[in-house]
């Protein structure tokens, strides 16, 4: 059914991209709609291109154009929705179905919208300046409702009415970027071995030929400088390049300044105080009854002597590996039925793996409760997990703690959910010694993408959620109100949320969105978060933290290592210690590296001009 639809008349489809339509196919939609479709608004304005080849603005492509946002009939999905782009003659020039790879953004403070739009693997980057504020308003609104019905596969007026301007407004974007004399010491922060290389060039269209283009800019593609790493040795597990295994995850510890690795059913220690170097292994991990153990997640507990895993072959159980014995010692479980799957745990704090703390939050898919080490046996929940499963199935992914002790969880339909504390554990915000509820005090609404990692800063007032192509930044701060949304329902005072996305000139180095898959994203430890460090493929990506809490998301720094990055996070740091200045450690495939950042004399990021338009 998509095939119809045309390029320059070019699309993102919902799952991949869809070939492109026959001359005669492209005559069915243009100047109207083919049987059953409907417009939902449209709107008057002008198409304008964004361009890197020279001065970075958007450039004028076609005046007068007609935006219009079109409900697709489709017998097998309610939720197909188009954007169409019609010249003056009535003719449609350009499409784009509606879905979170578009990597919309609104403007509000310009009057437009700007959407990345990829075909065969080439990006480009167009925006539409509304002629009249009502109908901007009313496209951008539908806009919004569109995106949220194709992500989750619901109608929209099923979100509760004090949730609507929370996702709506995470695609409102800030034009006014911070400019170089705002920039602070800590805020020049580059990497020091990641040198740039001018021998990529970027699959990016800038100067993309439409029926009816009035105004050309020379240049057809840009070269944008990506940078690699020096060759310079790396730290292996022994055997690395023929073992079969690959590395997958990795935990930092400040109070050993160990690195550890998982790699199949070993554990790498690496030593990293100038660079990684290997140490020793633990090999061939086993569960006390004798089944390989190659882990899917893991922590570091009991003042970073212990590090706890789950593992798919073994869903109901938590394996500790004393690092000190150099093997897996016990098994725990949440029940005496052995019936709970555990997906994800965190210490019942931040910080609490460091400070000796022995409880630990654990969740399943439908539960979350409190694990006590202490306890006899091999059940270590502290309440009984019956009283705390959701009946109907809330898909919970991961979780995460404040210093204080609130909790934080997220799910597959990309919702997160604030409670006061572990569910069944003492509720840090009750002043009589309460446990904590399983009812979350606060529901913040998801886009429909799954959440596949949560960090909070220590203090709980900021969340960071990380999905397969995008980041998510929320304040719990409420205006009038001292409590956070832990300990006090968020309601209609919810702060619109920001979403970290790439910039196309990088979307265009990785083939387009639907190619970029972001490790779990982090904040920098310590005193003062002041960094937030992913990575998608060969490339680490840190944003500025206080700039993102300014509304200035563009302010990141991507570099290109030497090959596929499996996991990365800042070297960690003493709780009282500053780590805005900490290094990031890398663990690649087969090898792992310390990437140490220097202070720059000149800004690292890239320079944007969302808010340039040349109507010339």
């Amino acid at each position: 059914m998509l095939s119809r639809f045309v390029t320059g008349f070019g699309y993102w489809g919902k799952e991949e991209q869809e070939e492109t339509a026959t001359s005669a196919e492209a005559s069915t939609v243009a100047g109207g709609t083919e049987g059953g479709d409907v417009d939902l608004a449209t709107a008057d304005g002008d198409l304008f291109q964004y361009h890197y080849t020279r001065d970075p603005k958007f450039y004028i492509k076609l005046r007068d154009i007609k935006l219009k946002i079109r409900k697709i009939a489709d017998p097998d999905d309610p939720y197909v929705f188009m954007l169409v782009i019609e010249n003056d003659k009535g003719e449609a020039v350009l499409g784009q179905i509606i879905h979170n790879t578009m990597q919309l953004e609104i403007y509000p403070e310009t009057d437009s919208v700007v959407w990345t739009m990829t075909e065969g693997g080439v990006v480009s980057q167009w925006s539409v300046v509304f002629h009249k504020r009502d109908e901007e308003e009313k496209c951008t609104q539908i806009l919004a409702q569109c995106m949220y019905e194709t992500s989750t596969g619901l109608p929209f007026t099923k979100l509760p009415a004090e949730d609507q301007p929370f996702f709506a407004g995470q695609f409102n974007t800030k034009t006014k970027t911070t400019e170089s004399d705002d920039l602070m010491e800590e805020d020049l922060l580059d990497f020091a071995r990641l040198k740039l290389d001018d021998s990529e060039v970027a699959e990016l269209v800038d100067n993309t030929e439409l029926p009816g283009d009035r105004t050309k800019v020379a240049g057809s593609s840009s070269s944008s400088p990506t940078s690699t790493t020096a060759a310079e040795p790396a730290a292996q597990f022994p055997g690395a390049d023929a073992d079969g295994n690959f590395n997958s995850l990795l935990c930092d510890s400040s109070r050993h300044k160990k690195c550890f690795v998982i790699r199949g059913d070993n554990v790498g220690v690496f030593n990293r105080d100038d660079d990684c170097v290997f140490d020793t292994q633990i090999t061939n991990l086993v569960t006390p009854a004798g089944t390989t153990l190659k882990p899917t997640k893991i922590m570091l507990h009991n003042s970073d002597n212990t590090l706890l895993a789950l593992s798919d072959v073994c869903p109901t159980k938590m394996f500790p590996i004393d690092l000190e014995v150099g093997k897996v010692v016990e098994e725990w479980q949440a029940n005496d039925y052995d019936t709970v799957q555990l997906r994800h745990m965190a210490p019942s704090t931040k910080y609490g793996g460091l400070l000796g703390e022995n409880t630990l939050a654990v969740m399943g898919h439908n539960v979350c409760v409190g694990f006590d080490p202490r306890k006899s046996g091999a059940v270590k929940a502290i309440s009984d997990p019956a009283n705390f499963i959701y009946q109907k199935d809330p898909m919970f992914t991961c979780c995460a703690t404040t210093r204080q002790g609130h909790l934080v969880i997220g799910n597959a339909k990309g919702e997160i959910r604030l409670y006061s504390g572990i569910p069944g554990m003492p509720n840090p915000a009750s002043k009589t010694g309460r446990d904590a509820p399983k009812t979350a005090k606060t529901s913040l609404p998801g886009a429909g993408d799954p959440i596949t990692a949560l960090d909070v800063t220590a203090d709980g007032k900021w969340i960071l959620a990380t999905t397969k192509t995008y980041l998510v930044v929320v304040s719990t701060e409420m205006p009038d109100c001292d409590d956070l949304g832990y300990v006090a329902r968020m309601g209609s005072k919810k702060p619109h949320p920001l979403r970290l996305q790439l910039l196309s000139a990088d979307l265009a180095k990785m083939g387009g969105p639907a190619n970029v898959n972001f490790t779990a994203a982090k904040f920098n430890t310590g005193v003062g978060e002041q960094w937030i460090v992913t990575s998608t493929g060969p490339y680490v990506v840190t944003w500025n933290f206080r700039f993102v809490k300014l509304g200035d998301t563009k302010k990141y720094i991507i570099k290109k290592t030497h090959s596929e990055i499996m996991s990365d996070q800042f070297c960690a740091v003493g709780v009282d210690e500053d780590g805005t200045r900490a290094p990031i450690v890398v663990a690649h495939r087969n090898d792992v590296r310390i990437e140490k950042r220097t202070q720059q004399t000149v800004t690292p990021y890239t320079k944007t001009a969302m808010d340039a338009f040349d109507r010339q």
